[in-house]
């Protein structure tokens, strides 16, 4: 913020009057000076805070670029070391290895054994036929009678968005051996502002968001 000038201090030349009225006013304006000037220091001191924290946010975002730098497509016959990343064959999205190991199943859709690197884009893809559910995408219902089937290994807070493009009346969600809102049962969607499902765990399964 800024600091407002103080006015001409006194001068020992000044006549008596002059004087006091000088050192009146200047005395008077300390008090305004005082609380701009502390303001600014507090304000400062924040700056200085806050440009530190981007510093090493920065530090931190340069680190974990070079970490996936040299990331490849995802093989299922390669045995990974814990914390290497893989580039997702489904969704070009990369992942980094939790522990180490080999596993079959692409990084997207093992959340068991892998972690997103970074934030995901949205992904938004249109079906018109039976798909199998990817975490992280919204899919775009355009065919009435679709069967959109959820990952069989969700992790936690894994999230499958969708809507219904106008005139799709209902599709089926199929649960793929997780349960749905505490039910072990498909789900049929039929009410148009329904936007997507939440796993919240292995007790209660997917939960409509």
């Amino acid at each position: 913020m800024a600091i407002d000038a103080l006015p001409a201090a006194p001068a020992p030349t000044d006549s008596r009057a002059t004087f006091m009225a000088k050192a009146f006013a200047w005395v008077t304006a300390l008090v305004t000076w005082t609380t701009q000037a502390n303001a600014q220091a507090v304000a400062t001191d924040l700056s200085e805070a806050n440009a530190a924290a981007s510093a090493a946010n920065a530090a931190a975002s340069a680190a974990a670029a070079q970490a996936v730098a040299g990331a490849i497509a995802f093989n299922a016959a390669t045995n990974y070391a814990q914390y290497q990343a893989a580039i997702s064959t489904v969704n070009l999205l990369t992942y980094r290895r939790k522990t180490a190991g080999i596993s079959a199943t692409d990084p997207s859709a093992d959340a068991a054994n892998w972690a997103p690197v970074g934030l995901a884009p949205v992904v938004v893809q249109a079906i018109a036929v039976n798909t199998a559910a990817v975490a992280g995408v919204v899919y775009l219902v355009t065919a009435t009678g679709v069967e959109l089937t959820l990952p069989a290994a969700a992790g936690d807070q894994d999230l499958v968005r969708y809507r219904m493009a106008p005139g799709v009346t209902s599709f089926t969600l199929k649960r793929n051996g997780n349960k749905i809102e505490n039910v072990a049962d498909d789900f049929l969607v039929d009410i148009a502002n329904v936007s997507g499902v939440l796993h919240l765990d292995a007790t209660y399964g997917w939960l409509h968001i």
